[in-house]
């Protein structure tokens, strides 16, 4: 009985997760089986050495077919490859179909495409690792600005009400301090007790 396959365990460049408006269809064909048919599925990452896409168990290649793959690079054009499958993976699906997850390693790709595709990946790289950092800082500004907010209401408000017991208290102070007015019948009733005791006689 033969032994099974054996292959070198390489070294994966870093993989480009596909978002949204990057084009993630692949088609492949698989050679030598002695059918020209060939898939269209999803994509779900690519590096310069290799990509994964997901497909229906009974569609999938087998580990060690050789594919013919197309597909298009991001942010470029469509290119054309050869390929291996080196793994196949279960992936968790909410449908009744069993989805597999394929990883295949480039082979045969021509000079031009293999630069083509490593400088647009190193160019997403990029743009994505910017877009983080001009999101993070945007998210620390909006925190700031909402925390800035906040302390200068609770400032105000300390001012307004420091501001008003002050007001009250001068007020009470200068109701305190100022000599309370005699009524005018009291006045009256004075002088007419004052004309009385003079008008007695002294004995």
């Amino acid at each position: 009985m033969g032994s099974a396959p054996k292959y070198k365990t390489l070294q994966r460049a870093p993989r480009y997760v596909l978002r949204p408006g990057d084009s993630e269809v692949v088609r492949f064909m698989v050679k030598g089986r002695g059918s020209e048919q060939s898939f269209k599925t999803a994509m779900s990452d690519i590096s310069s050495s290799g990509m994964a896409f997901t497909i229906a168990s009974f569609k999938a290649p087998r580990i060690g077919d050789s594919v013919a793959l197309e597909f298009k690079v991001p942010n470029a054009r469509q290119i054309a490859c050869y390929g291996k499958v080196v793994r196949i993976e279960e992936v968790k699906s909410t449908s009744s179909m069993h989805m597999v997850k394929v990883g295949i390693a480039f082979e045969q790709m021509l000079p031009s495409y293999r630069k083509l595709l490593e400088e647009q990946l190193a160019l997403r790289t990029r743009e994505i690792a910017s877009e983080a950092s001009r999101t993070k800082r945007r998210n620390f500004i909006t925190k700031w600005s909402k925390h800035s907010i906040h302390s200068t209401v609770s400032v105000v408000k300390i001012t307004i009400v420091l501001f008003a017991l002050y007001i009250g208290v001068k007020v009470i102070w200068h109701l305190a301090t100022r000599p309370f007015p005699v009524p005018e019948w009291a006045k009256i009733f004075t002088n007419f007790a004052h004309r009385a005791d003079k008008s007695k006689p002294v004995k």
